[in-house]
Parts: C-alpha cells; sequence; structure tokens
C-alpha cells in the first residue's frame, strides 16, 4: 500500500487525508496542536466542494450539521436596506448539481477528524511537530520536533496552519453571528426572518449571520439575543 505524509490537522490535511485513504493509501496527518481546538468561525461550502464530501460519503452528515440556505443577502447595515439577493437552495443544485452549505469551522474539523479516526484509526498524530523534510528519488521523508524521522511515497500536502488567517481577521471589525435555528423558530416560522445567509455591511464592520441546526448551545456560540431581536424588527441601527 503506497504511504502518504500530511503535516498539518486542519481541513485540507484531513480531507486530502480522507481522499487518499479513498483510493487505498496508507496516510499519516501530522498535526502539532494537542488538540482540535474549537476555532474559526463560519464557512462556506460551495456546490464543488460539496461533490468532494460527496464522493467521501459526507455530505449528509454535513447536511445534518451545517445550514443550506435559500439565499445570500448583503444588507447595508445602517438601514438594513438589501444591496443583493443570489437564490440559493434548490436553484443551487439544479445549476451545479450539489448544495451550497453554511458550517463552523469546529463542526466541520470534527466530523473529518471523526471519519477519518474511522477509516485510518491512529493516521492523526497530535502534538506532533514538523520541524523540516526532504524529498528524493526514494520519496520523502520528515522530520520530526522530537527527532523521529518518518518515510513515504509522497507528501502531498504541508497545510498551513490558519491561525494567521484568524488572527488577521480579528484585528478588523468582523464578526459572525450563530443564531441557531431553535433560538428564531417562530421567528422562521412567521416569515420575519428568512433562512438566507445574510452579511451586513457597515463603516469599518461586516457581520455574517446564518442559522446552524443546532438543538442547544455548543460552547462555540455566543447569542446576541439584541442583535436577533433587531433583526425581526428590522431596525435601522443594527450594526450602529
Amino acid at each position: 500500500m503506497p504511504e502518504a505524509l500530511i503535516a498539518g490537522g486542519g481541513i485540507g490535511g484531513l480531507t486530502a487525508a480522507l481522499c487518499l485513504r479513498a483510493h487505498g493509501w496508507d496516510v499519516t496527518v501530522l498535526e502539532k496542536a494537542p488538540d482540535l481546538a474549537e476555532v474559526g468561525a463560519g464557512l462556506q461550502l460551495s456546490p464543488n466542494a460539496m461533490k468532494v464530501f460527496e464522493a467521501l460519503e459526507l455530505d449528509r452528515t454535513l447536511a445534518a450539521t451545517g445550514f443550506t440556505p435559500d439565499g445570500i443577502e448583503i444588507r447595508m447595515g445602517e438601514s438594513g436596506m438589501r444591496l443583493l439577493h443570489a437564490p440559493l437552495g434548490k436553484t443551487a443544485v439544479d445549476r451545479w448539481g450539489s448544495p451550497y452549505l453554511h458550517i463552523h469551522r469546529a463542526d466541520l474539523l470534527d466530523c473529518l477528524a471523526q471519519q477519518l479516526d474511522n477509516r485510518a484509526p491512529g493516521a492523526l498524530r497530535l502534538g506532533t511537530a514538523v520541524t523540516r523534510y526532504g524529498q528524493d528519488g526514494a520519496g520523502v521523508t520528515a522530520v520530526l520536533e522530537t527527532g523521529e524521522t518518518l518515510s513515504a511515497n509522497i507528501a502531498p500536502s504541508f497545510v498551513a496552519d490558519s491561525g494567521e488567517l484568524i488572527v488577521s481577521l480579528a484585528a478588523k471589525d468582523w464578526g459572525l453571528a450563530l443564531m441557531p435555528k431553535f433560538l428564531v423558530a417562530d421567528e422562521l416560522d412567521a416569515g420575519r426572518l428568512q433562512p438566507v445567509m445574510q452579511d451586513w455591511t457597515a463603516p469599518e464592520i461586516w457581520l455574517t449571520a446564518f442559522f446552524p441546526p443546532y438543538e442547544e448551545l455548543p460552547e462555540k456560540v455566543a447569542v446576541f439575543t439584541s442583535f436577533i431581536e433587531d433583526m425581526v424588527a428590522g431596525n435601522p441601527d443594527i450594526l450602529s
């Protein structure tokens, strides 16, 4: 069985490992963090990304955790005026062959890690930092912080940690509002809120809101009750 080393247990690294495993490769994922912490924010999985997860038979699992919006809206934060609406939902499936999904990064990462453990037990090595790697005609080698050396046929992806991206986003006035459906079920049923992803933009701030199907509040979710109330009421000063 051919072997592959992947440095970085993020979304890219775990997805690459699952793809290689599906094609008969023995994979080892080396992640320097001691655990897969709940970091990051919401992700948009476009239809081409969902086709990859369909091939890995993960699309139904992700759909149960994520949010499939009927559309995307961009609104002015100070007035609430809608600037753009793009239909998704069934429209996305009819046009591109797969759905458009929103999901929290931690939920996606948990799913990928669990599936890799099911399909290749022990493949993910946490707390394992790679200090350097090399390649020759025989394959690739990775030298770990402990001095251990690993060898494989290929190293398809040395995936960078996303911490720099997260820091750069946090340095700006950007936010994510996760509003679990059970908190706003009445508003959605009554049509006072539409099941769409909304981007609210105002001077020096951008807020993205969507509705994951949580049945209870996970630790990663901070509920902004006043924001929900302002959305329902159409408060023109929602982002002031």
